[in-house]
């Protein structure tokens, strides 16, 4: 069975001053296939699994597969019950969002900075992605590539630290789906690789090969 689920776990920090102060992950996001308007979408959930005290994300950023224009996404709310600020989501051209280290990416999730409305300690977050001729969790499992960092599939901003600081985490280049789901092949195979089970989960890799760095 193709696996609908994928789990992104952000658990390095590689550019900022200090690190987040709750355990691992830091934060984690879920992608999951789902049914929108338009046909095959993905649901795609945030959550501060690690975060503590007055930390937030600021920015969190994400690809697509190169043969889909990010113009082409429509983007929904599905659920903010545990989050009450304004996000403010942005679709660029492929490879426009810069994220610290090199890293670019086609699409960013801008949130608030004003202290009542963070994304913080608890906070979750749902949105629909979805085009015409589908969307799958695989058009998303694709990432970008930094000569000092490596691969990953999706980064994030964290202000707001002890230290007064910033730092960028980042998901790697790994995803774990459910143990008894199988991983499926993608079209372009040359970039897949499957991965041993950790902890009850089947990680696997997909990365784009890279494109421009900053």
């Amino acid at each position: 069975m193709v696996a609908d689920v994928a789990v992104l776990d952000y658990s390095i920090a590689y550019s900022g001053d200090n690190k987040p102060s709750g355990e691992l992950p830091w934060l984690r996001a879920t992608l999951t296939d789902d049914k929108g308007e338009l046909g095959a979408a993905v649901l795609l959930t945030f959550e501060a699994t690690g975060l503590r005290g007055r930390e937030f994300v600021s920015t969190w950023a994400f690809s697509f597969r190169e043969s889909i224009d990010p113009g082409s996404i429509r983007i929904s709310e599905v659920d903010r019950s545990r989050f009450d600020g304004k996000p403010d989501p942005e679709l660029r051209r492929q490879d426009d969002v810069r994220g610290a280290g090199g890293y670019r990416f086609d699409f960013d999730l801008n949130l608030p900075t004003s202290e009542s409305e963070r994304f913080g300690e608890g906070s979750s977050y749902t949105i629909r992605l979805e085009r015409e001729g589908g969307l799958s969790i695989y058009d998303l499992l694709v990432g970008s590539s930094s000569r000092d960092y490596g691969d990953s599939l999706s980064v994030a901003h964290v202000q707001g630290l002890d230290s007064g600081g910033s730092v960028w985490i980042s998901a790697g280049g790994r995803f774990s789906v459910p143990t008894g789901e199988a991983v499926a092949a993608v079209p372009e195979a040359s970039t897949w690789a499957a991965g041993a089970a950790l902890g009850g989960l089947v990680g696997a890799s997909l990365l784009r090969r890279p494109r421009g760095r900053a």
